[in-house]
């Protein structure tokens, strides 16, 4: 993610976990409507509701991964942040503007000594998570309203 353009970041990470997740849901659940004989509308409420099930669930996972144990997650938590990646909670919080440290932390991808611990301090005083919690019920709320 470009970070010297905050405003593109969490579009950009929405555009990725369309493709990387919600689109497997999304077009899944067109293809129920296919298969049943649906008309093309109804197909295309299917598929908003599987991309925004979708979106909803990766981005309450990318949640989960930066505020739960490795135990109770039963994977390696903080594996996005560890692996490079940048998600919502974070790019939430860089964009409160507050923790220029951690602007500086994410454009390296966290590749410095300390630098997924220092990001997971700057995060835990942050809104980040709240906020992402908060975009991942908007979307749950979303695909039951299509």
């Amino acid at each position: 993610l470009d970070y010297s353009h905050l405003e593109d970041c969490l579009r950009t990470y929405i555009f990725k976990t369309f493709h990387k997740t919600a689109s497997i849901l999304a077009l899944g659940c067109r293809a129920v409507g296919i298969i049943a004989g649906t008309d093309f509308e109804t197909q295309n409420q299917l598929y908003q509701f599987g991309a925004h099930l979708g979106l909803s669930f990766q981005i309450a996972d990318d949640t989960l991964d930066v505020t739960k144990s490795t135990k109770t997650l039963g994977k390696p938590n903080f594996n996005d942040v560890k692996t490079g990646l940048t998600t919502a909670p974070l790019i939430y919080a860089i964009q409160e503007g507050k923790y220029p440290e951690l602007h500086t932390i994410a454009t390296r991808k966290y590749s410095k000594h300390g630098d997924v611990e220092k990001a997971m301090e700057i995060l835990s005083d942050s809104e980040g998570i709240a906020k992402s919690a908060y975009l991942s019920q908007l979307h749950l709320k979303d695909s039951l309203e299509k």
